[in-house]
């Protein structure tokens, strides 16, 4: 029922049921990956790592939970700890591009410049549409110096993400001709 509410985007009962999984049977297999995931979600990041830490007691080749630790363990700057659940995810699905593109992220962060371009530009060749690959890449342009490059890259940027806003609920219903660059109806009495 947790992971249902969660990807129904109710993440407090989604963590109440998890956590009651985890209370009933803590040795289930993704319990305390899914109760993790919850947290992380609610922003409760520090009890999050902690049961994604007990799900790679039982379980040290979860790729999620590896992924999810070493994105909290990023955001905490703890660059060396990060680099092996995200290597360990990678040994798992070496072709995964959100771990790819975490392994790229964290280089920049350290001033790994030329680590992250090449780690960035394999996963926009395999994954054109990553979004914040390519945002990522497009700072690593500019870092680098290479200013046609980086500006490639926004402008592929402002396509996803023109792309990805016509998607969005709403962006087509409802919101008026003008805002959808089309001429307004004409009223009954203003038509010739």
């Amino acid at each position: 029922m947790g992971v249902a509410r969660l990807a129904a985007s109710e993440p407090a009962a989604a963590r109440d049921d998890c956590a009651r999984a985890v209370e009933l049977n803590p040795k289930l297999p993704s319990a305390h990956a899914n109760l993790g995931q919850t947290l992380m979600q609610l922003g409760d990041t520090d009890r999050a790592a902690v049961e994604f830490g007990k799900e790679l007691e039982q379980n040290p080749n979860d790729y999620d939970a590896n992924l999810n630790l070493g994105v909290i363990l990023r955001q905490q700057q703890r660059y060396p700890e990060a680099m092996a659940r995200f290597r360990r995810a990678l040994s798992v699905r070496p072709a995964a591009s959100p771990v790819r593109y975490q392994i790229g992220s964290l280089h920049f962060a350290q001033g790994e410049v030329d680590e992250a371009r090449t780690a960035l530009e394999a996963v926009v060749a395999d994954e054109p549409k990553f979004l914040e690959a390519h945002v990522s890449l497009a700072m690593v342009y500019y870092r680098l110096k290479l200013k046609e490059q980086g500006d490639r890259e926004r402008v592929i940027v402002l396509e996803l993400n023109r792309e990805k806003q016509a998607q969005e609920p709403g962006a087509k219903d409802n919101l008026g001709p003008a805002y959808r660059g089309e001429a307004p109806p004409m009223a009954p009495r203003d038509r010739p």
